[in-house]
């Protein structure tokens, strides 16, 4: 994607504009009901390289010791068909007139998301988000190293992960880094030292400059 010359709106995916904790509440809740109790179901086993810092669900099933071989793929499968047929329902109310305001006024919107690239991709179609931004890329680098390729100036920036949110700040002083802090997810209680904005709903004017 060549985004240079041009200004682009960067939002982050999970808990940005997707409510993935509900998402993962719900699929925890959906293996209970088939008889598979959390305490089968260890987070670690979510986790894949590289650092074993990214999360993917349908691992965690596949990897689980405590979980009947012949009942896995069944199980799986349900959980896919879930994401893919139920994942719109956990985009955040806001989200889409947000992102559709952005691009009626002539932004190129581009969704940035860390973590694994099919769990990310499966949660990313069954939001149906896809006619509401120009590009949807996952990474397991920083989000600035991703930025940097993008080659976009100025730009706003969107993120829940304050991590992020100072990273991108320090290398793109330029930006406007908006820090979206949505009632009961990961880091609702921990703020960024460097945010220009924090919201807490993408329901602001997006007129804060128009592109050219």
């Amino acid at each position: 994607m060549n985004t240079s010359s041009q200004e682009l709106l960067i939002v982050d995916f999970d808990r940005t504009v997707f409510n993935s904790d509900a998402l993962y509440r719900d699929l925890y809740e959906l293996c209970e009901a088939r008889g598979i109790s959390r305490d089968f179901l260890d987070p670690s086993l979510a986790l894949v390289p590289p650092g074993n810092l990214l999360f993917n669900f349908f691992l965690m099933i596949q990897r689980s010791q405590r979980i009947e071989s012949a009942r896995i793929g069944k199980v799986v499968a349900e959980m896919q068909s879930y994401v893919r047929e139920k994942g719109h329902l956990y985009v955040f109310d806001d989200s889409r007139p947000f992102l559709g305001s952005a691009i009626k006024a002539g932004w190129k919107v581009a969704i940035l998301t860390h973590g694994d690239l099919s769990f990310q991709l499966a949660k990313f179609v069954g939001s149906k988000l896809s006619d509401l931004c120009h590009s949807f890329t996952v990474t397991s680098e920083d989000k600035w190293r991703q930025m940097e390729i993008m080659g976009a100036s100025p730009i706003i920036f969107l993120d829940d992960n304050p991590k992020n949110i100072d990273e991108v700040k320090t290398r793109f002083p330029e930006a406007l880094v908006v820090e979206v802090k949505r009632p009961n997810t990961k880091y609702q209680t921990v703020l960024s030292n460097k945010a220009d904005l924090i919201v807490s709903r993408l329901d602001w004017p997006l007129g804060l400059r128009k592109p050219g």
